[in-house]
């Protein structure tokens, strides 16, 4: 520094800048223009103090802001004003300081798919990290899975278990090097290690200093090459291989292997659903599979979503696809996943029982594996599990219907800030809680259904660690209206505030929290919500104002069977929405259930999902939901391949009622007259869209209101969701959805964060 007039600015910038390469980035960049001074991470960003001449600090500044590394995501930036400084209190070079703790908040990186410098070094032979199955850098690898605390750095994640050998340390310490300041860099000499269990072999702690047992048939084969060779070697042999991935152990086998596939099912105790597949690459997904513009982007971003794509030729994959008509395709999301799709498409599935959390630890999982899975394991403790995310592309915006790795915890900004630190619980189907301070919603990742109790413990255990690791102590808590729910008794039970919102008003108060509107007509079409009558809702116009809502149309309610029966049994429901639409019964167990209607032996419901489901069971398609939505799936299934034109049914509003009970008259009546059951599932959804539309038109006059919010599990159905905004929109109508958040139970939360802000939610009860 030549000049006589040197300057000093402090920088502050909030938001996702750790985990991203940020600092080393921010080092770079001062370097090349003759900056000295520092930057550290803090609490919940980092803290930039430069000092040089005023021309050179203005191109940083610049740089800083324009030109982030990928992943960056700015919440706040303090620009402090340039103050004249002496040129001996500069000083003399620029470096990466040490961490401190502070109040801003944070945001905790999710896990990031290896980028491609660190794919090429894997596919280069002259490279020391050649097929190393943990590869990362500073701008990709593991994050939230694996971290235990704030500010980023190795010693707050469970890489603290592995020190740096001299390479890698030369490496980290090196500005211009791109692991420089990398927390979760290793290679082959000092990093986590894989391990190989043959199905048959002794299931003994790979972190154990174990001994073979003298009764095991085969040895465990240890060393990161070896191990993964033997993995590709099993699943082109037709064998099943558990895969412990960062946010827990999957379950894989070769998608065209069918007897694999179908042991797999038997394995998960999962006949029909769909599995995902994994493609080793773009080009192989493209291969099968019809793949648009943001589909593309989505499977090849940093997150590695599964995306919902439709296939080029129809039985592609049958026993892994089940009765899905999508392909739902992901692209490996870990150094280990690359490795192991050389073995072709793999079917990849979370390795767990029936309704409990995935694995994540290696005794639990050979024990409920009790040998009929071989293990590739690794050594590096998972912290947080977390399942794969979901989605499809409708419109050109993504749709979710997971939300997990890739994308939690990262916050949603909102427009009004909650006055206290709130914890919004979310509901018990596709548990999701919130927790907000300021204008900041953190979303957790999926977690299962809490009507399962070991998905409640791991609910209430990630609560706990998102809230430590974020330094969000809630003051305030707010829950679905359901007294029944373990959300509502947990945030009870909790000893903080307590404030309630309706299930479909939080729905739609999700979309305008994403939207950040104020006034919207809203359609909450779901299978199950506690109304403020009693009553089971799920088929809701509201109109939403502020932290407001009023019913302005619903279905009529028709009876169903009590208990979980209801939801299950879908030619049983349909019985009684059948007696409850006047149908003339025509056995004697129709007789017995019109009989146990008219005296009262049933509960009602307005459900748009229960009425997807009586339709399909009255049209042969399903009797029995399997899993959650398989009626309405075959539904749209039969709809979806119908290539004719369809008449619009009868389902008419009358005094803020839809008569879903002339609908079901009407498909009955086709049904026994033999019209195709393509053409009256298209009609029966063409129904629903054109009623959608009336309802909307109707009130968009009386109200004043244009902006039409559609959310609720039932909008998972692609065909429905089209369907409705095309008509709203041609209609001259604005269409908005859930596009962060799940569109079922799972983007709740969010809803219910944002009416707290508003202070318009029901009171302690």
């Amino acid at each position: 520094m030549n000049e006589t007039k040197l300057y000093t600015r402090t920088i502050t910038l909030r938001g996702l800048v750790q985990g991203v390469g940020y600092r080393p980035f921010v080092r770079r960049e001062a370097i090349s223009r003759g900056i000295r001074g520092e930057v550290r991470n803090i609490g919940g960003g980092v803290t930039v103090r430069a000092f040089g001449v005023m021309e050179a600090l203005d191109s940083f500044v610049e740089c800083l802001l324009s030109s982030p590394p990928s992943g960056t995501v700015y919440l706040h930036t303090e620009l402090g004003d340039p103050t004249e400084v002496a040129v001996d209190l500069c000083p003399d070079t620029f470096i990466i300081a040490e961490s401190k703790t502070s109040d801003l908040l944070a945001i905790v990186a999710p896990d990031l798919a290896p980028c491609e410098a660190c794919r090429r070094e894997m596919c280069d032979p002259a490279n020391r990290r050649y097929r190393y199955p943990f590869q990362s850098c500073a701008v990709c690898g593991p994050r939230y899975s694996i971290q235990t605390a704030l500010p980023y750095d190795r010693i707050g994640t469970t890489m603290r278990d592995f020190p740096l050998c001299a390479a890698c340390e030369r490496e980290y310490n090196a500005p211009e090097d791109r692991r420089s300041y990398a927390q979760t860099i290793a290679c082959k000499d000092c990093g986590p290690r894989l391990a190989f269990y043959p199905a048959n072999a002794a299931h003994t702690s790979i972190t154990a200093n174990t001994t073979v047992p003298a009764n095991a048939t085969v040895p465990p084969i240890h060393g990161d090459e070896a191990a993964v060779e033997a993995a590709i070697a099993a699943l082109r042999s037709g064998e099943i291989v558990a895969v412990k991935n960062n946010g827990g152990f999957h379950l894989a086998c070769l998608a065209e292997n069918e007897e694999a596939v179908r042991t797999l099912r038997t394995l998960k105790g999962r006949e029909e659903k769909p599995f995902a597949l994994l493609f080793a690459d773009l080009d192989a997904v493209r291969a099968v599979a019809k793949v648009n513009e943001t589909e593309a982007e989505l499977l090849a971003s940093p997150a590695r979503p599964i995306v919902l794509l439709e296939p080029k030729a129809a039985g592609l994959y049958p026993e892994a696809s089940g009765e899905s008509l999508q392909i739902g395709a992901m692209l490996p999301s870990t150094p280990l996943q690359l490795l192991l799709a050389e073995a072709g498409v793999l079917v990849m599935t979370s390795a767990n029982r029936s309704g409990e959390p995935i694995y994540t630890d290696f005794d639990p999982l050979a024990e409920w594996l009790d040998g009929k899975a071989a293990i590739l394991t690794h050594d590096r403790p998972i912290v947080t599990p977390q399942d794969d995310s979901l989605l499809f592309v409708e419109d050109g915006k993504p749709c979710f219907l997971r939300r997990a790795r890739g994308y939690a915890p990262l916050p949603i900004t909102i427009g009004a800030a909650a006055s206290v630190p709130t914890v919004a619980m979310g509901g018990d189907l596709k548990a999701v809680f919130a927790l907000q301070k300021g204008n900041e919603v953190y979303l957790s990742q999926h977690t299962g259904d809490l009507a399962d109790l070991p998905v409640c413990g791991a609910w209430e255990h990630l609560q706990s660690h998102l809230s430590n690791l974020l330094n969000i102590t809630p003051e305030k808590a707010v829950c679905d209206l359901h007294p029944g729910y373990f959300s509502h008794e947990r945030a009870q039970r909790s000893g903080l505030p307590v404030a309630y919102v309706q299930h479909h008003h939080a729905h739609i108060a999700s979309v305008m929290a994403e939207h950040n509107l104020e006034r919207v007509i809203g359609f909450a079409f779901d299978g199950t919500g506690y109304g403020e009558d009693g009553t089971i809702w799920g088929g809701e116009c509201l109109l939403c104002e502020d932290g407001n809502y009023r019913r302005i149309a619903n279905l009529l309610p028709l009876p169903m069977p009590m208990g979980d029966e209801g939801a299950k049994d879908a030619l049983r429901l349909s019985r009684f929405h059948m007696a409850g639409a006047g149908i003339i019964p025509t056995s004697p167990e129709e007789e017995q259930i019109c009989a146990a209607v008219k005296l009262g032996f049933c509960i009602r419901t307005s459900s748009m999902g229960r009425l997807f489901d009586a339709v399909s069971a009255i049209l042969g398609l399903c009797t029995e939901n399997t899993y959650e939505g398989r009626a309405a799936i075959l539904l749209e299934n039969a709809a979806t391949r119908w290539d004719g034109s369809v008449p619009i049914l009868p389902l008419p509003l009358e005094g803020g009622v839809w008569r879903s009970d002339l609908l079901l008259q009407a498909i009955h009546k086709g049904k026994i007259a033999g019209i195709p059951t393509g053409y009256l599932a298209g009609a029966f959804h063409l129904a629903i869209a054109e009623a959608v539309k009336n309802a909307a038109l109707t009130n968009a006059l009386q109200y004043d209101c244009t902006a039409i919010a559609l959310s609720g599990g039932c909008f998972a159905n692609r065909l429905l969701l089209r369907l409705c905004r095309e008509g709203l929109e041609n209609a001259g109508l604005t269409v908005y959805r859930n596009e962060k958040v799940p569109v079922g139970d799972g983007g709740i939360a969010l809803g219910q964060a944002f009416v707290a802000t508003r202070d318009r939610t029901h009171p302690n009860k």
